[in-house]
């Protein structure tokens, strides 16, 4: 019996539609991984009274929550994300007061607000690239998110590895809005590129793909070469 005409044209739109959406989610879920990962990092400088490294963290997780706002425009996504931004800027102002209660209070809207925004997945359209941030709390996050890929690689995790390496690949787009000119742009590309590369490698054992995720190294070493160049 042959296949009625209808049901090939919905096959081929099914085919055509899914990898977008799952490409979305990827990033959506790496997003969200991270900002719990780094949560986890600035509770344990809050155990420590490591006041200034709880402040440079919600630094970085400012950085992560407007990545992830940014993946759509719908309101239920709108309104989760701007939840996790609300909790890290109560964090992030406890730390500079040194505040060690109101900071674990922080903590705990923060864990909550990023476990409601991983209940869900971007369904509306994504917003426009973020303003440039400042150079360093940036460099600073991704040096913190690169270490925390090698670290999955040890432990033998290589998904979490690649998560990481896609919002690396993230990140590097903010770098190339951070400075002028052709040559950091290319650089910065190169980058994100390579990132990429490492997030969608099929590579699934932790030694040759540790290969992969050095690519992405050797092309942030590059980037610093010609910035220190400059200088």
């Amino acid at each position: 019996m042959s296949t009625p005409a209808w049901r090939v044209i919905l096959i081929v739109v099914v085919c055509i539609v899914t990898p977008g959406a799952s490409a979305a989610d990827d990033l959506a879920a790496a997003l969200g991984s991270t900002l719990a990962k780094n949560a986890g990092h600035a509770r344990q400088w809050h155990a420590e009274k490591d006041f200034k490294s709880v402040a440079q963290a919600a630094g970085g997780l400012s950085l992560l929550a407007q990545l992830m706002q940014a993946r759509s425009d719908d309101a239920a996504w709108q309104s989760a994300t701007k939840n996790v931004a609300a909790a890290i800027g109560e964090l992030q102002a406890a730390a500079r007061g040194e505040d060690a209660t109101k900071c674990a209070a922080a903590l705990d809207a923060l864990d909550k607000s990023i476990a409601a925004a991983q209940a869900l997945s971007p369904a509306g359209q994504p917003q426009a690239p973020l303003r440039s941030p400042g150079v360093r709390p940036l460099m600073l996050a991704m040096d913190g998110i690169y270490a925390d890929a090698k670290v999955a690689l040890i432990a033998g995790n290589v998904a979490a590895a690649k998560n990481q390496a896609r919002v690396l690949a993230e990140l590097g787009k903010l770098v190339s809005n951070s400075k002028m000119g052709e040559q950091w742009t290319t650089m910065a590309g190169g980058f994100s590129q390579a990132a990429l590369t490492a997030a969608n490698s099929s590579e699934t054992d932790p030694q040759r793909f540790r290969s992969v995720l050095r690519g992405v190294s050797q092309r942030c070493d590059a980037c610093h070469e010609v910035r220190d160049a400059g200088r």
